[in-house]
């Protein structure tokens, strides 16, 4: 079976695994929706032990799902994450996303990621923004590839990352199979929450 992209960056030396490892995230729709619908299991006191557990709505989520495994990681993810140096990121494209849904209280769990994110950037003696990620942007926007291959609201996301200088797409949705073409040709990491805490906890002793 063919290698993935975190497989074959975590089979490098230290010193360029540290250097791949995606700093500013940004946080797909869906994502925000999971961390939305699963909080008592990801942040509080959920039992992850249970064959099955249920959503905010009352979705029930068996273990033998993908959705159960990711719910895992993003508790495993979010469990020391003050400790480390990843901002999360949010863009204007999910928030049209998440008002579209009508749910205040979603909006409301929205709003608190973006404060999250704002605290990160007020941190800055300089601009948080290089530039060079408006020109990627520009330069993204009218590549044919990625216009073929992403919906409309998917491509809206990846040029929010490229313009918001990311260096990943935090995400559950199937564009995940992009990830090598846009690692190689963008440098942006497409993962899940399993990828993400695969990479994440290789470097666990710096942070736990």
């Amino acid at each position: 079976m063919k290698e993935d992209l975190i497989s074959r960056i975590n089979g490098q030396e230290f010193s360029d695994r540290w250097d791949k490892f995606p700093k500013r995230i940004l946080l797909d729709t869906n994502i925000i929706q999971i961390t939305y619908n699963f909080g008592d299991y990801i942040y509080d006191v959920g039992n992850l032990s249970d064959e099955i557990f249920s959503s905010r709505s009352g979705k029930r989520v068996l273990k033998s799902q993908r959705l159960h495994s990711e719910v895992v990681c993003l508790r495993e993810l979010f469990r020391g994450i003050d400790r480390t140096n990843i901002e999360f990121a949010v863009s204007r494209s999910v928030h049209r996303e998440v008002e579209a849904k009508n749910d205040s209280l979603m909006l409301s769990w929205f709003l608190e990621w973006a404060d999250y994110f704002d605290g990160f950037l007020a941190q800055y003696e300089k601009p948080p923004w290089s530039g060079k990620g408006k020109e990627a942007a520009l330069q993204a926007a009218n590549d044919k590839t990625i216009l073929s291959n992403l919906s409309e609201k998917d491509r809206r996301i990846f040029l929010d990352c490229l313009e918001l200088e990311c260096n990943a797409i935090l995400t559950y949705d199937k564009y995940r199979n992009t990830q090598d073409w846009m690692y190689k040709n963008y440098g942006i990491m497409i993962l899940y929450p399993s990828d993400l805490w695969r990479f994440m906890k290789e470097f666990g002793y710096l942070w736990y």
